[in-house]
């Protein structure tokens, strides 16, 4: 599901953004509390690597329903890897 966020450029001119939303859901093997936390570390953890050309770029979250919101990427992992190649090359 893509949705278009608004980014303000300059005084009354906006730019928007294509993005990825990605909901979380509750594990039922945590607390509320629990969840809460790990939510917040996630997005804690994707905010200070978030300017790394090599990782996802977060966009923004919600907490309520707990959504990720990233950059949205098109790529074809077969065609980026090449086809029948080892990741780790």
């Amino acid at each position: 599901m893509n949705f278009f966020i608004k980014k303000k450029k300059k005084k009354k001119e906006f730019k928007f953004q294509e993005v990825a939303i990605k909901q979380v859901y509750d594990d039922q093997t945590f607390s509320i509390e629990e969840e809460k936390l790990k939510f917040e570390q996630e997005i804690a953890i994707m905010w200070g690597v978030s300017s790394h050309p090599n990782i996802i770029t977060l966009v923004g979250y919600s907490e309520n329903p707990r959504c990720i919101i990233t950059k949205v990427y098109y790529y074809i992992i077969t065609v980026y890897f090449g086809k029948n190649q080892p990741i780790n090359k």
